[in-house]
């Protein structure tokens, strides 16, 4: 990536979901996270929020607007139109990486489970098929007599096998 390329929205979008249906400032966003259940998962310092925020305002996927009523003047981040069919998109779409398991998968299904829990069922079978494709493509790499890269191979198999185990076992819970 040249430094001129913007590295892709990914948790921006998430604190999209903390301002769904209530309009923000960058403060009680940033305790919202560190209350709910994502902020176990996910450990944001306020000034990464601040320049994600800023991020979200030059994507136009939040506005940034006075409060009346307050008397310092805090600015409220309210979500666009444009800001909400992004949300819902991110959120539904697999992650494209078996790194991002942990953290993005976590936080969309976060998502997926506070906003739109009738789609949750379509999250995990999106991203079961995902980590399908990815065996696949490891499937044709053959690192041949390189016992390294036969290892590093069947690491990454490994660990998306038991990503799947798990995405099963979360479905089966999420379906109880």
């Amino acid at each position: 990536m040249s430094p001129r390329q913007k590295e892709p929205l990914t948790y921006e979008h998430a604190l999209l979901g903390f301002l769904y249906h209530k309009p923000l400032h960058a403060y009680a966003l940033h305790r919202a996270i560190s209350a709910s259940a994502i902020g176990r998962v996910w450990h944001v310092k306020q000034s990464a929020l601040y320049a994600m925020t800023m991020r979200l305002e030059a994507e136009t996927y939040v506005v940034i607007a006075g409060e009346a009523t307050s008397p310092r003047g805090k600015k409220l981040l309210h979500v666009t139109p444009l800001g909400y069919v992004a949300f819902d998109t991110w959120c539904l779409a697999p992650v494209a990486h078996p790194r991002d398991i942990r953290m993005e998968f976590l936080a969309k299904l976060y998502c997926v489970q506070t906003f739109h829990p009738e789609q949750r069922a379509h999250l995990f079978a999106r991203q079961i098929a995902e980590c399908d494709r990815w065996l696949k493509q490891q499937a044709q790499h053959d690192p041949a007599d390189d016992h390294f890269l036969r290892a590093v191979e069947q690491f990454r198999v490994g660990q998306i096998h038991a990503t799947v185990e798990w995405l099963q076992a979360c479905e089966r819970m999420f379906s109880e």
